[in-house]
């Protein structure tokens, strides 16, 4: 697993979409329990440019033992850029999946799910029957 880092200036991201592009990137590496330590595989020492289409340098590449806790992170952080794509910003209202997380603690605190104000605006979006759907 490889650590995001979209600017040189960012620390990094857990993830990032494109509601223009319909897409989104994320990644694990900061899911895994090892990596705060100073002997985590997947620390890259120089920024990666490869050419288009090239994809060897990630061939063989660490994967660390998938448990519970980083299957739950995940989920919360890929629904959370789902959302984005879906048009959603960052939730400042109620205690949601879209609020913004700068780490992991924060992360861990967000709950799998919208709050009524995001799903309200997720059914605007997508136009979908909020009773028949919890039905």
């Amino acid at each position: 697993m490889i650590d995001l880092y979209p600017r040189e200036s960012w620390n990094f991201v857990f993830g990032q979409a494109s509601l223009s592009k319909g897409m989104g990137v994320f990644s694990f590496a900061r899911y895994d329990d090892d990596f705060y330590s100073k002997t985590y595989a997947g620390k890259l020492k120089k920024s990666l440019h490869p050419k288009q289409g090239d994809y060897s340098l990630f061939d063989g590449y660490y994967t660390p033992p998938i448990t519970s806790t980083l299957l739950l992170r995940s989920c919360k952080t890929l629904t959370h850029e789902i959302g984005h794509i879906f048009g959603l910003k960052h939730c400042q209202w109620l205690n949601c999946v879209m609020q913004g997380s700068n780490h992991l603690e924060e992360s861990d605190r967000r709950p799998l799910d919208l709050c009524p104000i995001c799903l309200r605006k997720l059914q605007t979006v997508v136009g979908f029957h909020i009773g028949e759907r919890y039905k």
